[in-house]
């Protein structure tokens, strides 16, 4: 049988996959149970690896041999403990993608060409770690691409945009809620070409979180009968999570479910209402509609110009997500493709038009964005201080090509170190690093200052290529970003005879100073900052934009609950290795999580003030702010 185009929906909490019959139409495979979608859920027993449902199952006899969400950490050193071991998440990935691999070589025997899925939001580590998860299982990845895209191109195809001839724009927006995280993604489909106008999202909000709300108050209405906790135990917490993700979909077709708490030979009867759950979740579903209104106004567009509204996502079947939705835009939710299918559905499609599938034609085309702002390290002339140098900015459609001036930082500079960063920041520390390349070999006797033209591109794949020339010394060189991880394709088999018992298997320069710099950079945020702090004190006035200071206000009310968080949890005494294991891997969570709000709050907050300035709004004490933007810029210049 030949080799069908293939796609992999790789989920925070669901994972499943499928391919291209020979209509042309994706289908879906099975697992070994029967079922198309499988638990991204790992236990260890013994010498036996449990996948998928049974090791949900699992997770309540014993806790500490079980590992889920481990996609929300992909491309960290956030390792994961199970079964003692402190585990990388993409070898936990890699151990999911085999085992679908595994599903899909019953059905049609050796599979070697793949697309995976992930969220739009991730960065650039977070795509490369899930690439190299699905080396590990040898497997080519022909192409990674982003779940809301996934599933607007099978939305194109399903409704037939494929065959049409049409060159009228169509506007989509993508409201992509999962198990563990969360995207909107405005498509404009113009004839046979999609395109990607902005994206956004949240790669630690999803259905888990909802399910979180209901642990806890299940847990808090026990205390309060019985004074005591059940999510002491891990066993019965791990029941509590269970419980939980039954009770939030049994509530999106009943108006009450009455569930059965078990801890410690005592029981509590505990009645939740629709309305309760919702109450408990506002906050969550707030964030969902602040994030959607932000990518509609960075497409600079208003709800009417959308023409289809798509949910995607298991955890978007909430029947709150549905009112939130036609309350914000006036518009019925379309339900013409499966919440559940329509990633993997899109990224099987999108794998057969990247294998030339005769099943299409060869003109469609799918054209993504950059999901981060990226830039350049390099240090301001007046304060000696690093900033970036914003190269490519956020949403700007794939390929690209962008080509920049910079100059060496000392006279007789040897080599050169390219450092590239994601984020909106001009400081480094607020981005997220993504690798480098050092141009080595310069001519002596350079003197400083010397002109470097830096080209920076960056592909549909997501492979960066940097390339320096020096016009006065008449030399080049180019070198791909290489993006480090902790593990590599032969890690796979070794951590699988680790976490099983079995043998192993056998055979297992100080940087130079960058020399790229940005005028006045640092200078322009400060003050962006200051004028933002005035507007977010008269977001009441004309021109200052809402929709900005509300997300900032969200930023820095779930900011100040999980400080609060964490200061409550170090000061606990943890008993036993299993709570210190838990404990230490909620607060790692808490405060990886406390930083990413942090950047992106800070981006929010100098977003807020250049547009202030752009639109010179008028706000009280800001003229001699703007006057100094004004003066920096044409500094810049």
């Amino acid at each position: 049988m030949p080799n069908r185009p293939v796609g992999i929906d790789l989920g925070t909490t669901y994972s499943a996959i499928s391919y291209l019959g020979e209509s042309g139409r994706p289908e879906l495979i099975q697992n070994s149970i029967g079922e198309f979608l499988t638990p991204s859920a790992i236990f260890i027993d013994g010498t036996e690896i449990v996948i998928g449902k049974e090791a949900a199952h699992a997770s309540v006899m014993n806790p500490a041999n079980y590992a889920e969400c481990f996609k929300r950490d992909v491309g960290t050193t956030n390792n994961l403990e199970l079964s003692g071991h402190a585990v990388p998440p993409e070898i936990l990935s890699a151990i999911i993608l085999q085992e679908l691999k595994k599903n899909e070589e019953a059905v049609l025997g050796a599979l070697e060409d793949v697309v995976i899925t992930v969220p739009a939001f991730f960065d650039e580590k977070r795509r490369v770690a899930t690439k190299l998860a699905g080396e590990m299982c040898g497997l080519n990845v022909l192409g990674i691409i982003n779940e809301p895209t996934a599933a607007a191109v099978y939305y194109g195809y399903k409704t037939g945009y494929f065959k049409s001839t049409s060159v009228k724009p169509v506007n989509i927006l993508v409201y992509d809620l999962g198990g563990g995280t969360f995207d909107v993604t405005i498509v404009r489909i113009q004839g046979k070409n999609f395109s990607i106008v902005a994206t956004d999202g949240d790669v630690r909000l999803g259905g888990k979180d909802f399910d979180e709300r209901l642990v806890n108050h299940i847990a808090e209405s026990f205390v309060k009968e019985h004074g005591l906790d059940p999510r002491a135990s891990a066993e019965d917490c791990a029941q509590l999570w269970l419980d939980a993700e039954q009770i939030k979909k049994s509530l999106s077709e009943r108006q009450s479910y009455s569930t059965v708490c078990f801890h410690e030979g005592l029981r509590s009867r505990i009645e939740i209402t629709r309305d309760i759950f919702e109450s408990l979740c506002s906050d969550l579903l707030s964030r969902t509609e602040l994030t959607t209104e932000l990518v509609l106004r960075q497409a600079s567009l208003g709800w009417d110009q959308i023409d289809h509204l798509v949910a995607v996502g298991g955890s978007s079947r909430m029947p709150m997500v549905t009112d939130l939705l036609t309350r914000i835009s006036g518009k019925q939710v379309e339900r013409k493709v499966s919440p559940e299918h329509a990633i993997t559905y899109g990224a099987s499609v999108y794998a057969g038009l990247l294998s030339k599938s005769t099943q299409f034609s060869n003109d469609v085309n799918v054209r993504d964005v950059s999901s981060h702002a990226l830039g350049v390290i390099g240090t301001d002339t007046k304060t000696k201080t690093e900033t970036v140098a914003h190269l490519i900015p956020k949403n700007t459609p794939l390929p690209c090509t962008v080509t920049r001036q910079f100059s060496t930082a000392t006279a007789g500079q040897s080599s050169v170190v390219v450092e590239l960063v994601e984020g909106g920041s001009n400081i480094p520390a607020n981005c997220n690093y993504v690798g480098k390349c050092t141009i080595t070999d310069l001519p002596a006797g350079l003197p400083a200052r010397t002109e470097i033209q830096l080209t920076l591109q960056y592909d549909k794949s997501g492979t960066l290529t940097v390339e320096a020339k020096i016009p006065s010394a008449r030399i080049a060189a180019t070198s791909r970003i290489e993006r480090g991880l902790n593990s590599s394709p032969a890690d796979l088999s070794r951590w699988i005879n680790l976490l099983t018992g079995r043998p192993p298997d056998e055979g297992i320069a100080p940087d130079e100073p960058s020399a790229a710099y940005e005028d006045e950079a640092v200078l322009l945020d400060n003050l962006y900052k200051q004028i933002a702090t005035i507007a977010l004190k008269n977001f009441h006035l004309m021109g200052v934009d809402p929709i900005l200071c509300k997300t900032i206000n969200a930023n820095q009310a779930e900011l100040n609950t999980l400080k609060t968080r964490v200061s409550e949890l170090e000061e606990r005494v943890p008993q036993g290795n299993l709570q210190r294991v838990q404990l230490s891997t909620r607060l790692a969570q808490l405060k990886q999580r406390i930083n990413e709000i942090r950047k992106t709050s800070l981006s929010n907050v100098i977003d807020l003030g250049i547009d202030c300035f752009k639109n010179d709004v008028e706000l009280p004490g800001v003229e001699h702010l703007y006057d100094k933007c004004v003066e920096l810029i044409r500094k810049g210049k």
